[in-house]
């Protein structure tokens, strides 16, 4: 007499988890050398340093084919470009206002700054959460001064993305010189 027994659904799945960490084991001890997937970035590596090392991921264009190109330790890399330093704008005036355009999300805080000849602008900062962590304290009725961007091409009118704050004699950094958020992880 033969006496089968069915496969349960836990013996099922512990089958299904153990052929997936034999996956995991197998891809994990294969060489590196596999082809890139195409828009996975190409890495920097700063040749003014002896080893060679990795200082930073950014994604290049396939069209941009003129990039210098070099070998450093068997892969292929792109030279190092400069960065797009933007053009600041100053303001400079009293608070009158506070708003959040952004209260589901990261929060953003926009002042409405009077510059005392009738003109408003409306001067994007950062997360409330980051202000504080700065020590940014901030009320209605302060004078407040800094530079900011005009991502929009404008020069005058529109929003201007802060690149520094001044409040009673304390500068808050917001942004790098290219206009990247310091709260943000872009800068890794």
């Amino acid at each position: 007499m033969s006496h089968k027994q069915k496969m349960g659904p836990e013996t099922l799945i512990m089958m299904v988890a153990l052929l997936f960490l034999l996956v995991l084991a197998v891809m994990a001890v294969t060489p590196d050398d596999r082809p890139a997937s195409p828009g996975k970035g190409v890495a920097l590596v700063d040749s003014s340093m002896p080893t060679g090392m990795v200082v930073g991921q950014v994604a290049v264009p396939p069209q941009q084919t003129q990039a210098f190109q070099s070998q450093a330790q068997g892969q292929t890399v792109a030279a190092l470009q400069p960065a797009l330093i933007r053009q600041t704008f100053p303001y400079k005036g009293v608070v009158d206002g506070f708003v959040n355009r952004d209260p589901g999300g990261w929060g953003q805080i926009h002042l409405l700054v009077n510059d005392g000849a009738g003109l408003m602008q409306d001067v994007s900062l950062a997360p409330e959460w980051y202000l504080t962590f700065q020590g940014c304290i901030i009320r209605r009725g302060q004078h407040v001064e800094g530079v900011g961007f005009h991502f929009d091409g404008l020069t005058q009118g529109g929003v201007l993305y802060a690149k520094n704050i001044i409040v009673n004699g304390v500068r808050c950094r917001l942004r790098t010189d290219e206009g990247l958020a310091l709260w943000t992880d872009q800068l890794r």
